[in-house]
């Protein structure tokens, strides 16, 4: 469409309709609603193309984490180039990460729920958790062991 009708806009799910299993639908629409609350501030020429060219921001973030969360499943079709792969990767660890470092499930929290942007899970204080994280903690184990063991683990830790 070379011109958007004048006197109307889209957003939320009539923008772009995000997979309901991630959540991200009504916090992108949010986002979008701040997006276009900036592109009032303007005269109302140009208003539809400076709120695309905001929400398209808004909305780039949630869509690729969306896809790429899409992508690390092998049951999903579509080409997984080396980037996709890596960060999926990477992304995967961060999880595994994130159940026993509370910095770690925090960044990743917030990138989730779009508080942060998601090259703030590559911040170097938490690529070096990710990277370096030992694996679960002591408390993971324990729960995760049959009842006798964790008596056995328990007896073992206060040695």
């Amino acid at each position: 469409m070379r011109r958007f009708p004048r006197g109307y806009l889209l957003l939320g799910d009539a923008l772009a309709s995000f997979n309901p299993i991630y959540g991200q639908g009504m916090s992108a629409a949010a986002c979008q609603a701040i997006a276009l609350d900036s592109a009032f501030a303007g005269s109302d020429e140009g208003l539809a193309k400076r709120f695309f060219r905001a929400a398209a921001k808004v909305i780039d973030a949630p869509w690729q984490l969306a896809v790429s969360s899409d992508l690390a499943l092998p049951s999903v079709p579509g080409p997984r180039p080396l980037v996709v792969r890596i960060v999926n990767a990477y992304i995967a660890r961060l999880q595994r990460a994130a159940t026993h470092d509370p910095t770690v499930s925090a960044a990743f929290i917030r990138v989730i729920h779009l508080v942060s942007a998601p090259a703030s899970l590559f911040a170097a204080r938490i690529l070096l958790r990710v990277l370096f994280a030992t694996g679960r903690s002591r408390a993971a184990l324990d729960l995760a062991a049959p009842a006798g063991q964790r008596v056995q683990n328990q007896q073992e830790t206060i040695r």
